[in-house]
């Protein structure tokens, strides 16, 4: 289960362009896009519902701003994956 410091620390070692890690410190963005991804808070909220989307490895780091996708981080290969989710 990853935490939202680990979360936040795997995101920003893809160096993304600012707005994404300010997600994670502010609820809202500039030009409201809160709406379009957030930090997956549902996830660390209650962090046993991760296990059947993490496939053990994979870190939840953005949701698209309805918790609907969620973009994880493989720390092994580096790769982005995005997963539908239901909760």
């Amino acid at each position: 289960m990853a935490t939202r410091d680990e979360a936040l620390a795997a995101l920003l070692s893809l160096d993304p362009t600012p707005v994404f890690a300010e997600s994670y410190r502010n609820k809202r963005l500039p030009e409201s896009l809160e709406i379009y991804f957030g930090p997956p808070e549902e996830f660390f909220l209650a962090g046993d519902t991760q296990s059947p989307y993490t496939d053990g490895r994979l870190i939840p780091i953005l949701d698209d701003g309805n918790f609907g996708i969620v973009t994880f981080l493989d720390p092994e290969s580096r790769t982005l994956v995005q997963k539908a989710v239901a909760i």
